[in-house]
């Protein structure tokens, strides 16, 4: 009996023994947990915190601390890259907005001189009519940019036929087409397509995608809708002498100013403003460049 008394009492000790030991070496573990964070925290590393196989919880808490740690870091680049992009825009709104305004009050000079023929007075006036058109127009894309760029801007989805919205959209630029001497070749289908999508978003994204066609095509444009059964695709396209000066990859980004917009009065907003209502709508944009020819689809949901 007693030597059963000792055997309980020695396995009693060891066990406090072994649990005495796990438990400092948990504590030692802790202490370096803290310091790795602690360095984390002051230096700013690229490190991860590690932690030797003693305890599985301890295993667990250095995992989703590391997910913590690399999702922080991930918004810090996000928000540095954002503080970039945003640098840009400003900067480029800036030129937007300086370049028809100079434009203005020069010809305004011009008209406040002594020897200015009627005819003179009014071609200065037309130009002084489009380079208001001009900011109208950069001053509305910057405020709907201000309202659809927000988390809370959403769109309500419903059924749309697109092709009948597509071709309204594309009337509206009649006398654009006629004034750049454009006839666009339409290959639309003779019957309604339905797909999922928001008409006002819908026809705000058509109405920039053509104007963006108008502006920079070196010939003609193309407009076309393909009804794939479980997708619906709309695809605008022009001719381009230069596709050097065009990224397909960063195109819709906020700031991306092509080579050759830069030395236009186009904001370069207008893609970005697709990008955003199409991504509302649950839709997918495209851009490609193929053989002198510049195309940016929008995929939607068929209603079929």
């Amino acid at each position: 009996m007693e030597m059963f008394w000792e055997l309980v009492l020695g396995a009693s000790l060891l066990t406090v023994a072994i649990c005495l030991t796990k438990l400092l070496l948990v504590k030692t573990h802790i202490r370096r947990f803290r310091g790795q964070l602690e360095r984390l925290r002051e230096d700013d590393t690229r490190e991860i915190v590690k932690i030797s196989l003693v305890d599985r919880e301890l295993e667990r808490l250095a995992v989703e601390v590391n997910e913590v740690i690399t999702h922080l870091r991930q918004l810090h680049i996000d928000a540095k890259n954002n503080e970039h992009d945003l640098k840009i825009q400003i900067a480029n709104m800036s030129h937007d907005l300086k370049t028809p305004l100079v434009a203005v009050k020069g010809y305004v000079q011009l008209l406040q001189r002594d020897r200015v023929s009627p005819d003179e007075a009014s071609g200065y006036l037309q130009i002084i009519a489009e380079k208001a058109d001009v900011l109208s127009r950069l001053v509305g894309n910057f405020f709907e940019l201000s309202i659809i760029d927000s988390d809370d801007y959403q769109v309500d989805v419903g059924k749309l036929d697109i092709n009948a919205s597509l071709t309204n959209v594309a009337l509206t630029f009649y006398t654009s087409f006629a004034e750049r001497d454009i006839e666009p070749e339409m290959d639309l289908p003779d019957r309604a397509v339905y797909a999922w999508a928001n008409d006002i978003a819908f026809e705000r994204i058509m109405h920039n995608l053509i104007e963006n066609a108008i502006l920079y095509t070196e010939g003609k444009i193309w407009l076309s809708l393909n009804d794939r059964g479980h997708s619906v695709v709309v695809t605008v396209s022009n001719e381009i002498t230069n596709p050097s000066a065009l990224d397909p990859d960063q195109l819709f980004k906020r700031s991306y100013r092509a080579d050759q917009a830069r030395h236009s009065s186009h904001s370069g907003l207008g893609l970005y403003i697709v990008k955003t209502l199409a991504e509302k709508m649950n839709a997918t944009v495209r851009a490609n460049l193929s053989d002198g020819f510049f195309s940016i689809s929008i995929i939607l949901t068929s209603d079929t």
